[in-house]
């Protein structure tokens, strides 16, 4: 999707999304014309960086905390869990 379907289906404005993506916190690839061209999982991050930026962090601070966000909880499986020893 181009910029400005990111930046309105989350809120932001096309020069919030170029500065995301120069302070990398997102990426997009480029189209044979050099447009941007961003992905769907582009929606979720952006809401992400504008609700951490609204909660007062910096930029590198988000910078450095996104990748942990994308992982899934770590859970533990049934093998590992114990049961009361009696």
């Amino acid at each position: 999707m181009r910029i400005g379907e990111p930046a309105a289906r989350t809120g932001a404005t096309p020069r919030q999304v170029r500065f995301y993506e120069a302070k990398g916190l997102i990426t997009s690839t480029r189209e044979p014309n050099n447009y941007r061209d961003y992905s769907e999982t582009t929606l979720g991050r952006v809401q992400q960086i504008r609700e951490l930026l609204g909660a007062g962090l910096s930029t590198e601070v988000i910078r450095a905390i996104l990748p942990c966000m994308e992982s899934p909880p770590a859970t533990r499986s049934s093998s590992t869990a114990s049961s009361p020893k009696r």
